[in-house]
């Protein structure tokens, strides 16, 4: 939690059109991490997530913001597919 504020101010101090967060060694990733992906860098800035750990695959997936964030044609980009969830029989 301590580095999201490094990755907000780091983010919005960028004047640059792209930005691309290498999320490989990402071990926690919480609403202040999405916050901080999501509220940061100036108007027109486009961020792009790369080899998101599962901590950040599981947070896109669970707030619907996989397609938002995961660079499509960035070499390092991983796909990333929610896990089928089958519902289970009630216990007898």
């Amino acid at each position: 939690m301590a580095t999201t504020g490094v990755l907000d101010e780091a983010v919005g101090r960028a004047r640059v059109p792209d930005i691309v967060i290498d999320c490989s060694a990402v071990t926690f990733a919480d609403l202040a991490f999405l916050r901080a992906l999501s509220g940061s860098g100036s108007e027109g800035t486009r961020i792009e997530v790369v080899a998101p750990s599962l901590a950040v695959r599981r947070l896109l997936d669970v707030t619907e913001t996989t397609s938002r964030f995961l660079a499509a044609g960035h070499p390092r980009s991983v796909s990333w597919s929610a896990p089928v969830r089958t519902p289970r029989a009630p216990a007898n």
